[in-house]
């Protein structure tokens, strides 16, 4: 009978390779652990071998720099950043890292919901049960029953009974090593936390501390759809901030699902705090479309383009399986194509939103996005005009439940060539007599025409409000005006009906609104994202979308068809203009300054004492 041979392991051979490069780079950066330490680790355990290939081991090179203590990693999905994130575990497990906490390092594995985790950190508990390598080369790591014994007359000589001695945890949602027991009766320092245990963005995480906290997937498509689990999950992630202990190590590791998930919030107001990547599916190259394929007899995809002339993000994606049973990966061309073929039967598979969520990292697909980012722009207030016809422009947000909704206040200036400037603008959960105060504040500071409100039952106790404010202080009462057939149109068909001004440039906004901030949100990011947000409205349950529900009455009609916020019409007497405008800013009132008046006309004739409003 012939002897077995050994069969290779998969990307041993590249292992050895770059080894002796990554060592270099040790010694020239600060690291959090020893990149070549953990490569070859993840290598030749099997738990996730594709560490070494390109892509993979320039993202953990520099997630491992010390430089940082805040790390964010967006992956597209089933690229492996789940396996790579328990292999990454494991390691510190097996090989504590002095400054992570040594032998009694602490780890929470965070996940969308409790049971998610629970499945990651069983995974990472069975891989230290089972894994030959491991095993062979650290040894078993759930504690002995000689440890356990010596643990326990430990503090049965410390006056504690015996009834009261507890075993150490080792269940599928926590567990505590050999080595951290070993520590804790070598030091006699023990702590409430367990070495690993499952942490969901679900549930509270109050009185625990870390030194490590991994966020793998904290948002996912049931969260992303629900605004209360989202602002759950953000509430267990600002509680991490404060758990993980000081020279602890927060890693964020996920695919982005909507525009204000944790993942956005990081990059929108901790940037400066994160080292931050976002990967998507086909790298730094052109992104390809279901059209560039052709679909052959057997189902499968080939690409129109020349293999050299198509960039993918991971060459080995959906063959990692059959690369670790062979011991090696396909020559460079076939497994090339064959990545293709896998990536192109997810794209005909799913709804292209999904696609651009899971593989592309962008929360919303172009075919179905109305409103893009480059279509929000400031007015420079020089060039903007003197004088404006002011509205302002109110979301009331009462209903059933008005603390989901936000109540909004804006004032919006429309110009001589109907252009809309948003020049002030405040949300939040008001009650009924700071939504007065803050819509005469933005009335007596900007001179307003008019206050639109929408027409509905509770319309009429504001009105009162008002009236008894306006009374009682002295304060010039504001015209009202009510804006009918909310309740006839859509607020998507709403919200729309603003694309054509956003695209022509006909709406603008002030550059403060960049640096304000209301109810604690940045107005500047929320505006955009309850805009670009748009297209999710039936399927996102409380969608808030009061601001641009708001903004929208700048087009809305009366009961006669008629406009309700219309822009000043410019008169003139003695040739001259009534106001100043910037003409360099607007050709044709520049030429129609200039041009002579002729006799006769209703301009000619002479001014009177007492002059009327400059508006109509």
């Amino acid at each position: 009978m012939k002897p077995k041979l050994n069969k290779k392991t998969y990307n041993e051979d590249l292992l050895e390779v770059v080894l002796p490069g990554l060592e270099e780079y040790e010694k020239d950066n600060d690291l959090w652990v020893s990149i070549s330490r953990f490569a070859r680790f993840a290598v030749l355990s099997k738990l996730a071998p594709q560490i070494v290939d390109e892509p993979f081991l320039q993202i953990w090179s520099r997630l491992l720099l010390g430089d940082r203590d805040k790390k964010q990693i967006l992956f597209p999905r089933e690229h492996t950043k789940s396996s790579m994130a328990k292999a990454f575990a494991c390691f510190i497990l097996c090989e504590p890292q002095p400054r992570l906490g040594g032998a009694q390092v602490r780890i929470a594995f965070c996940g969308e919901s409790k049971a998610f985790a629970n499945r990651s950190v069983k995974a990472v508990r069975r891989a230290l049960e089972t894994n030959s390598w491991i095993l062979k080369e650290y040894g078993g790591s759930k504690p002995s029953k000689e440890l356990m014994a010596k643990r326990a007359a430990n503090l049965m000589e410390a006056g504690i009974d015996s009834e009261d001695i507890s075993p150490p945890e080792w269940t599928q949602g926590a567990f505590r090593t050999g080595k951290c027991l070993e520590s804790e009766i070598d030091t006699g320092v023990a702590f409430e936390e367990p070495s690993c245990w499952a942490q969901g963005m679900d549930t509270s995480s109050t009185g625990l501390h870390m030194n490590l906290a991994i966020m793998d997937d904290p948002v996912g498509e049931k969260s992303a759809h629900s605004p209360a689990r989202k602002e759950k999950a953000l509430g267990v992630y600002y509680d991490l901030q404060s758990q993980v202990i000081s020279g602890g190590l927060i890693v964020d590791i996920g695919t982005r699902h909507a525009v204000d998930d944790i993942h956005a919030t990081i990059q929108d107001q901790y940037a400066s705090l994160f080292d931050i990547e976002v990967h998507n599916c086909w790298a730094e190259g052109r992104e390809l479309v279901i059209d560039d394929f052709n679909r052959l007899d057997d189902g499968s995809y080939e690409c129109k383009l020349p293999l050299d002339q198509v960039d993918v993000f991971w060459e080995g994606f959906g063959q990692l399986e059959e690369d670790i049973r062979r011991g090696e990966a396909l020559p460079p061309k076939e497994r090339k194509a064959k990545a293709l073929n896998n990536l192109v039967q997810k794209m005909a598979a799913i709804p292209s939103q999904r696609w651009a969520n899971q593989y592309l990292n962008r929360c919303v697909a172009v075919e179905d996005q109305i409103f893009y980012d480059w279509m929000f722009k400031f007015y420079e207030s020089g060039r903007a005009p003197f004088r404006m016809a002011n509205y302002i422009l109110t979301d009331s947000a009462t209903g059933r439940d008005n603390r989901s909704s936000y109540r909004v206040v804006a004032t919006i200036g429309l110009d001589d060539r109907d252009c809309a400037h948003v020049r002030d603008l405040e949300f939040g959960r008001w009650g009924p007599e700071e939504y007065i105060n803050k819509i005469l504040e933005q009335h007596e500071r900007y001179g307003a025409k008019r206050v639109l409100m929408e027409k509905v039952s509770w319309q009429e106790s504001f009105k009162t409000v008002m009236d008894l404010k306006c009374r009682l202080s002295g304060t010039r009462k504001p015209i009202v005006i009510d804006v009918p057939g909310r309740s006839e149109v859509s607020k998507l068909e709403r919200i729309e009906g603003l694309e054509p001004r956003l695209r022509a440039g006909k709406l603008l906004f002030d550059p403060k609104l960049k640096d304000k901030t209301s109810d604690g949100k940045a107005v500047w990011t929320e505006l955009k994202r309850q805009f670009i947000t748009v297209h999710e409205l039936a399927n996102v349950r409380g969608l808030l979308l009061d601001i641009p529900d708001a903004i929208s009455d700048i087009d809305s009609l009366d009961a006669k068809g008629l406009r309700i916020c219309r822009p000043p019409v410019m008169r003139r007497k003695d040739g001259e203009s009534e106001f100043t405008i910037d003409y360099a800013a607007n050709e044709p009132l520049r030429k129609a300054r200039d041009k002579p008046l002729k006799g006769g006309g209703l301009w000619d004739r002479p001014a009177k004492k007492k002059t009327k409003s400059l508006w109509r």
